[in-house]
């Protein structure tokens, strides 16, 4: 399980994307704004759920913003 004090790294990209993502932007608005591919960006955002250990881009969004205020990202969600 990912207790609060474990991090999960994550590259400055996909930091980047995240944050966008949680924000509520769309794979292609992303694309737009970055200047990448749509499947740039998807491929992104699976491996960041893949680090983060959720299926959804909610969970993802609700991860980032549980990471910002120091809870453990899996807090919510109970997984191992």
């Amino acid at each position: 399980m990912t207790s609060a004090r474990q991090r999960i790294h994550i590259t400055g990209r996909e930091s980047e994307i995240l944050g966008m993502i949680a924000r509520g932007m769309s794979n292609q608005q992303i694309a737009d704004v970055l200047g990448i591919s749509v499947n740039t960006v998807r491929s992104h955002a699976a491996n960041i759920r893949l680090k983060y250990r959720v299926n959804t881009r909610a969970e993802l969004a609700l991860a980032f913003r549980k990471a910002a205020t120091g809870l453990s990202p899996r807090h919510r969600f109970g997984k191992p």
